[in-house]
This record gives C-alpha cells, sequence and structure tokens, in this order.
C-alpha cells in the first residue's frame, strides 16, 4: 500500500515531513506597580526644593539690586532694565518710603496745606501728593526752575509745549515719558530724563504754591521750611525687581 502524502486530522492536514511546532503563547505584560509614596516625605522633599529655590532666587536678586542701586545712584532715572534672552528683562526699581518722624512740626511747613496734604486718622499720615512734594524735596529731586521753561527745552513748536503742559502732571515720570516721545517724537530715554526734570520743576512749584498761601515769599524763611523738611520726615528707598517679558508687554 502506498504511503499517503498527507496525513488527515480532524483539526488541519498537515503535510508529511512538516515541522511541528509547539504554539507561541503571549502573556500579558506584568506590570510592577510603584509602592505608595507617602505624602509626608512628598511635602519635606518640596518644601526643601522650594527653600533651595528661593535661596537661590533672593541671592541673584540682591546681585541684581546692588548692580542696579550702583547704576541709578548719579542718575535722575529711578528704573532700569537689565536684559536676559528670549525676551526676558529685569526691571530694577527705587521707591521711596515717606515717614513723617516729627509730626507735631508738619504744620509749620505746610501752614494752610496741611489738611489737604494729610489724612488724620489714629496719627497723621501723608497723601500722595503731599509724600511726592515733601519727599521729593527730602531726597533733593527738585529744580528751582519754572515748568514752562523746562517744557521748552524739549520741543520748539508752541502747540507742542501747550499739549506738553497739559499731558504732564509730574506724578509718574514714566507715564510722562510716554507722552513726551508721542507728542515730540524724541527718542526713550532723552524723553524719560525730560520727564524727570518736568517732574523735579513741579514739585518746586507746588512748594511755591504752598509757600504762596502761607504767605511766605521771603526766600530765606522758605530755605528755613526745605531744611526743617530734613528734621520732620525720613524717606527710606526700597529696590525692586521685577521679571518680565516682551511678548507679556504686547
Amino acid at each position: 500500500m502506498n504511503n499517503p502524502s498527507y496525513i488527515n486530522d480532524k483539526e488541519a492536514i498537515i503535510p508529511m515531513g512538516a515541522i511541528i511546532r509547539e504554539p507561541v503563547c503571549i502573556r500579558e505584560p506584568i506590570i510592577v506597580s510603584k509602592p505608595p509614596v507617602n505624602p509626608v516625605d512628598e511635602l519635606a522633599q518640596l518644601e526643601k526644593e522650594i527653600n533651595e529655590l528661593t535661596v537661590r532666587r533672593d541671592t541673584i536678586q540682591a546681585e541684581l539690586l546692588k548692580r542696579a542701586e550702583k547704576d541709578l545712584a548719579a542718575s535722575k532715572v529711578r528704573t532700569i532694565r537689565y536684559a536676559g534672552s528670549n525676551g526676558y528683562y529685569a526691571v530694577a526699581t527705587l521707591s521711596q518710603n515717606v515717614k513723617i518722624v516729627l509730626e507735631s512740626m508738619l504744620p509749620d511747613i505746610l501752614g494752610k496745606a496741611f489738611p489737604d496734604l494729610t489724612s488724620s486718622k489714629t496719627t497723621t499720615q501723608l497723601t500722595s501728593v503731599g509724600k511726592r512734594i515733601l519727599g521729593s524735596i527730602y531726597m533733593h529731586d527738585f529744580i528751582r526752575d519754572d515748568v514752562d521753561a523746562v517744557i521748552a527745552q524739549i520741543t520748539p513748536d508752541p502747540d507742542k509745549r501747550s499739549l506738553l503742559k497739559k499731558k504732564l502732571k509730574g506724578a509718574n515720570p514714566k507715564t510722562d515719558a510716554k507722552s513726551i516721545t508721542a507728542i515730540t517724537g524724541r527718542d526713550d530715554e532723552t524723553a524719560e530724563t525730560y520727564a524727570f526734570f518736568v517732574s523735579e520743576a513741579i514739585v518746586w512749584r507746588d512748594f511755591q504754591k504752598i509757600m504762596k498761601a502761607n504767605g511766605i515769599t521771603d526766600p530765606d524763611k522758605q530755605q528755613e521750611i526745605l531744611e526743617l523738611i530734613d528734621t520732620v520726615i525720613a524717606v527710606e528707598e526700597i529696590p525692586k525687581i521685577q521679571i518680565v517679558n516682551t511678548e507679556d508687554q504686547a
């Protein structure tokens, strides 16, 4: 009897001589679960990292503020920028904190203007205008010059001068600088310098208004008042640093 070339099977017909292999068994992957994190340990690690980052941040800020105080020392400007990368830069600002040292002598300086430039609660406090005037005088951030004379140096155009006189308030030199640039086309640096000169002239103008309201026209008596301000108040310059991005300013 001839040998059949195929063997009949219930499930399949397999050629003679074929190598039969065991079927490959595909197993489900074994997932090793991590042990649960102790929330106390995680919080402790986060606190450690935050403290380390805070120390590093404070160190960098201190370095920038030290540099800013040196760069701003001989400048009228109270803000300076240091460029980083990717549009970031650090803005360092010197702000003033005006404090009353001898409250009882403040009326001698302000006279009739005292109720307008102060607010009384449990103690007398200076208004923002009062702080600007007295703080600037204390820091010698004023010039004995007429506001119109300073504005005349910015532009020879009488129409632009008239517009600047209405726009420039002296309270925020940064805002005034933008107005100068917009009206006259001056570059940012020049506009900022003129804005501070205008602000200082406005301080002197406002001081003269106070003196006039109190009937003090004698220059010697006015000088006594100026010197008295150094005794009655104290001004602390507080440096601040802020990181901004040019994209955020758009």
